[in-house]
This record gives structure tokens, C-alpha cells and sequence, in this order.
């Protein structure tokens, strides 16, 4: 009965918390993605980007752009650079309008 109580409790939290994912991108850094409503957040120990469901882009630092995936990975492209996540699925939940 207490295993069960504790794998509920596991379980939801789990739920809260939200899906998270680690992502290599092509500026050296890891990401932690973190899906929501909206999209997903990449989190770096820099930085963070969003990424919506309608492809745009925001850094931490109020830079907007976009993003888009394909067979060979996603790519983020905001005015002071692009981040590559090749060979790595895209983030965001229902995200697959976001073509290149």
C-alpha cells in the first residue's frame, strides 16, 4: 500500500513538472527543454530560449526570431546568431508545423 501511495506521489509531480528533455546545440551548450501550453523553454546555464507552437523564437535577452525542424534535426535563428540541434528531435509539442 505505501509503494503504491509513494509511485502515486512519484507520478504526479511528474505530471507538474512537465516534460523535460537535455539538447547539445551547436554553440557548445546544453539546453534542458521543458515543455508547455505555449511551446517549450530551452535552458542553458546562460540562457534561455522559447520556442512556440507557431515558430517563433525569444532569448532571455528579448531577441526575437525563428525556429523550424527537419529529418536532420531543429535550428534556432535569432539576430545574433543560430543555435543547431542536429541529429535531435524538436521540442515542441504539436511543433511539427514549424517545417524548413
Amino acid at each position: 500500500m505505501r509503494k503504491n501511495i509513494f509511485m502515486l506521489a512519484v507520478a504526479s509531480l511528474a505530471l507538474i513538472a512537465g516534460s523535460s528533455f537535455g539538447y547539445e546545440g551547436s554553440d557548445g551548450s546544453t539546453y534542458i527543454a521543458t515543455q508547455n501550453a505555449h511551446g517549450a523553454a530551452l535552458k542553458s546555464a546562460n540562457e534561455a530560449i522559447y520556442l512556440d507552437k507557431d515558430c517563433d523564437a525569444l532569448s532571455g535577452k528579448k531577441e526575437q526570431g525563428i525556429w523550424a525542424w527537419a529529418n536532420g534535426g531543429f535550428v534556432i535563428e535569432i539576430p545574433t546568431r543560430r543555435i543547431e540541434f542536429a541529429r535531435q528531435n524538436q521540442p515542441v509539442d504539436g511543433g511539427y508545423d514549424c517545417q524548413m
